[in-house]
This record gives C-alpha cells, structure tokens and sequence, in this order.
C-alpha cells in the first residue's frame, strides 16, 4: 500500500477551493512513457504508449489547459512534479 504524499488542511482546501474559483483548472501532471510499461488497473494499451501519450498531450494543447510533462524515473518525476504541487498545496508532506 502506498501512503499519501498529501493530506489536505482546512487551510488547503480552503485555498484551493479559492484559487480554483479565480484560476479555473490545475495543472496537468502529463507522465511521458518513457519506462518499460507495467500493468495495472490505471494503464492502457503497452504496444502503442506514446501514441496515447501524444493524444493527451494533443487534448491538452487544444483545450489550453496548463501542463509539464513529467520524465525520467519515479524518483526524477517526484522531483519535476513536487515544486509544481507545492504551488497548490503548501503542507504537502514530501
């Protein structure tokens, strides 16, 4: 079992429920393929992984929804991914 990387305060939800009001979407957190893929409940089709990962980058750039694309191990990934979350939840517990 994994544990949460995050548990909101009131003070958290508060500030996102405000900052969604003014700002509209969050970031998208955008996971390139660039692993062997792993099965699991989460995860589509292993034989055409940027293929999916170029519809969802496509989606994104057609909506304008704001992203990064995260790359390199778990380790590398936490480490784009964290400072972006931070910016949203400041107790977050990493």
């Amino acid at each position: 079992m994994c544990r949460p990387i995050y548990k909101p305060s009131a003070a958290d939800k508060k500030a996102w429920e405000e900052w969604y009001a003014q700002k509209g979407d969050p970031i998208y957190l955008l996971n390139a393929p660039d692993f062997a893929w792993q099965s699991d409940p989460l995860r589509e089709n292993p034989n055409n992984q940027w293929e999916l990962f170029d519809l969802y980058e496509r989606l994104l750039l057609d909506t304008g929804a704001p992203y990064r694309i995260l790359t390199g191990s778990v380790a590398a990934r936490l480490q784009q991914a964290l400072p972006l979350l931070r910016n949203f939840f400041p107790s977050l517990l990493l």
